[in-house]
């Protein structure tokens, strides 16, 4: 029961560090260092607290411990010519320290040090803001088997990557249009590429450029002998699991040009007429539904497999185009059994 806690206050501060909410900046003030205290005013013994209370009226801070906060605030107080000098340093993480001081006149004390709390509260603030929390699960491990668990947490928090290309590789595919005579499978490999960059706004949801690439004898628009090149760019939409084994959903849009060649006399079709050897390009379309899983060798590269559909719209919708550079035949869907593709992300 104890572990499952664990785990459950584990997921809980994941989902708020994925969802970026802010916390207070944890702020240590720092004892002043003063200078031969005798001769310093008993209004400056202690000016980093005032600053810290003035800026705290304003912007909620949490006043942390040196090894737990964000940032840190030393005072150097020291006697000089005409009146008292007081230099404020903020220290941050892995950033330059801001420093603001000034002179205190002897004749103008309390409005001078008014004035200079106040600037250095201005200058202060804007690096005081809200931080991302910081989440260091390590700690609440307390045995080998809880570990495993925080570190498969961890390993999965590390595939929340923006960017991630995949490149699918298809194998085997059969056309759901029911003609006779043509193979009960078509073997693609190695002539058929997908290629994919997503970009994942949100851990889970991924817009991706595509473009699909093949050079086959599948298509068949006639009873002859042809070649068909495609080349489709596209756009679509990626949905995505996180975890060394996971799964996912692509459906998108490919549009672009097929070129159909004639190893053979290609005629009694309206739309298309070649002669053996005779080239000609179409438009040509797929709208892709792809479902996957995908095993994680790493947090950055993975090995994926799909069942793919890809249709051709205007023959699905029964749309006849009145121009001819627009592929008319008769595939109206095609199922590939199976595909294989590599990912690759990165931040």
């Amino acid at each position: 029961m104890k572990k499952i806690c664990i785990l459950l206050c584990i997921c809980g501060l994941f989902s708020l560090s994925a969802e970026e909410i802010k916390v207070l900046h944890r702020v240590h003030v720092a004892a002043p260092r003063i200078e031969n205290p005798d001769e310093v005013p008993p209004l400056f013994t202690d000016p980093g607290t005032t600053l810290f209370a003035l800026i705290n009226n304003t912007q909620a801070l949490i006043d942390a411990p040196e090894e737990e906060a964000n940032s840190t605030i030393r005072t150097v107080v020291r006697p000089a010519d005409g009146g008292t000098e007081i230099i404020f340093t903020l220290e941050r993480r892995d950033a330059d320290p801001v420093v603001s001081s000034a002179l205190i006149s002897e004749e103008d004390r309390h409005g001078s040090y008014k004035e200079f709390l106040n600037r250095s509260a201005e200058i202060f603030s804007p690096y005081l803001e809200r931080v991302s929390p910081e989440i260091k699960i390590r700690e609440l491990a307390a045995d080998e088997e809880t570990r495993d668990v925080l570190d498969e947490l961890l390993f999965i928090q590390s595939m929340q990557t923006p960017f991630e290309a995949s490149l699918w590789m298809g194998i085997a595919t059969k056309s759901t249009n029911g003609s006779d005579g043509g193979p009960l499978l078509y073997l693609h490999f190695p002539f058929q590429y997908f290629g994919e960059f997503s970009w994942y706004r949100a851990p889970n949801h991924g817009i991706s450029i595509t473009l699909f690439v093949e050079y086959s004898d599948y298509l068949r628009p006639v009873e002859a002998d042809t070649r068909e090149l495609y080349v489709l760019p596209g756009i679509g939409y990626t949905y995505r699991t996180l975890g060394r084994f996971s799964a996912g959903f692509f459906t998108g849009l490919n549009v672009g040009a097929m070129r159909m060649h004639a190893e053979e006399d290609v005629l009694g079709e309206d739309w298309i007429s070649l002669s053996a050897g005779e080239s000609k390009w179409f438009l040509f379309q797929y709208f892709v539904m792809k479902p996957f899983v995908s095993y994680a060798f790493n947090k950055s590269w993975s090995i994926k497999t799909s069942l793919t559909l890809y249709m051709d719209l205007l023959e699905l919708f029964q749309i006849q185009p009145a121009v001819d550079f627009i592929y008319q035949g008769e595939m109206a869907a095609e199922i590939q059994f199976f595909n294989i593709g590599f990912s690759y992300r990165w931040k």
